[in-house]
C-alpha cells in the first residue's frame, strides 16, 4: 500500500511540471494569449488577454493593458494563442450581393412602368443594379470588420 501511495504522490507532484513544459513549448515571449479562468468562489469568472512575458514553474507572466500580471496555471480553464486577425470581406460581399439581388429583383419585378412582357427583364435589371450596390456595400462592411483567430493550447492536467 505504501509504494502505491508514493507513486500517486510522485505523479501528482509531476503534473504541474508537465503542464508547464507543454505550455512552454507553445508560448513565446511577446505572443498574444487569452486566458479563461475557472469560475469559482476564489477566482472570479473572467478572461484576460495580453502578451506573454514569461513562464515560471506554476505561473504565467503576462502584460495586460500595460501592466504586468502573474496568473497561476491551476486557475486556467482554457488557454488560447492568437493566430492573427482576419477580416470578413468575402462574407460581407456575399451577404450584400444576396440582399441586393433579392431587393433589386423584387423592386424591378413590382415596377409599374414595366409591361408584362418585359416584367422579368425589369426584375433582372433591378437585381443586377441593386445587387452591384449591395456587393460594394457588403465588401466595404466586411473589410472593416475584423476578428481575432484563437487556437487552444492543449493542457492535460
Amino acid at each position: 500500500m505504501r509504494p502505491l501511495a508514493c507513486a500517486c504522490c510522485a505523479i501528482l507532484m509531476a503534473l504541474p511540471g508537465n503542464i508547464n513544459a507543454q505550455v512552454q513549448s507553445i508560448l513565446q515571449p511577446g505572443q498574444r494569449v487569452r486566458v479563461t479562468h475557472h469560475c469559482g468562489t476564489v477566482v472570479e469568472c473572467r478572461t484576460d488577454i495580453g502578451a506573454v512575458l514569461g513562464l515560471r514553474a506554476d505561473t504565467l507572466m503576462m502584460r495586460r493593458g500595460g501592466l504586468p500580471m502573474a496568473i497561476p496555471l491551476d486557475t486556467f480553464r482554457r488557454l488560447e494563442v492568437s493566430r492573427g486577425k482576419r477580416n470578413h470581406l468575402v462574407r460581407g460581399g456575399a451577404i450584400g450581393l444576396l440582399a441586393g439581388v433579392l431587393l433589386g429583383g423584387l423592386i424591378g419585378g413590382l415596377d409599374g412602368d414595366c409591361t408584362h412582357e418585359w416584367g422579368s427583364l425589369c426584375a433582372a435589371a433591378g437585381a443586377m443594379v441593386v445587387g452591384s450596390v449591395g456587393l460594394v456595400i457588403g465588401l466595404g462592411a466586411g473589410a472593416s470588420m475584423t476578428s481575432e483567430r484563437w487556437e487552444p493550447v492543449p493542457m492535460r492536467r
